[in-house]
């Protein structure tokens, strides 16, 4: 009975890694055709942006990209990919006129595009430009606050506005009213310039006759 019970048991365990091995198998073949996809691109766009084979060929000793010089590939393609945008961005700035474009840098950029090496300094610059010559931030910041009279009368006028708009209470009609007059006795009260003239003219003694 121990005998049965334990084949019973090896054949369940049998089971379990047979099926495990087929399905890590599948997902060796799924991983397989993708990489398979990806070394078919990198030699596709290799060979279409015009990376130097010869000099990749001498390097590691095959044309073939394989799952062992696949990065060295990607770096080739990597360089030779901003090669190709530093020479594009140096057209593009020399079409423009924005930036000018020394002569000399035009020429070294000619000739890194045929002979596919790196980008010297002088073409960055002429490329990327200096940049400004002051520091963010050195002009100092000025800022004018607004005068508080610019909006007294506006306020005013608001309160007034929105005084009209809603029925006033007992409280809010006695308080309009005492503005009223403050404003009224406020316009109507002689200034103190007048006040002083008037009483220099009252208190001033009159002239005798000759």
């Amino acid at each position: 009975h121990q005998h049965k019970q334990l084949l019973k048991e090896l054949e369940s365990k049998l089971s379990s890694t047979e099926h495990a091995a087929d399905k890590y198998e599948t997902k060796y073949n799924d991983a397989q055709k993708n990489i398979n996809a990806v070394k078919l691109a990198i030699h596709t766009l290799f060979a279409k942006i015009g990376c130097n084979a010869q000099a990749m060929c001498e390097m590691l000793g095959d044309n073939i990209v394989t799952e062992v010089n696949m990065m060295q590939y990607l770096g080739m393609v990597e360089q030779r990919t901003n090669e190709i945008l530093h020479v594009y961005a140096a057209y593009q700035k020399h079409r423009n006129a924005s930036v000018d474009v020394p002569p000399e840098a035009a020429a070294a950029a000619a000739a890194h595009h045929t002979s596919g090496h790196g980008v010297s300094s002088h073409l960055l610059h002429a490329v990327l430009g200096i940049g400004p010559t002051a520091p963010m931030g050195g002009d100092p910041l000025q800022i004018n606050p607004p005068n508080l009279e610019d909006y007294s009368s506006d306020d005013e006028e608001n309160v007034e506005q929105a005084d009209q708009m809603h029925p006033l209470s007992r409280d809010e009609l006695k308080l309009k009213t005492l503005k009223g007059l403050r404003r009224g006795s406020s316009s109507k009260s002689p200034t103190p310039s007048s006040k002083f003239n008037a009483a220099a003219t009252t208190h001033s003694p009159a002239k005798k006759k000759g």
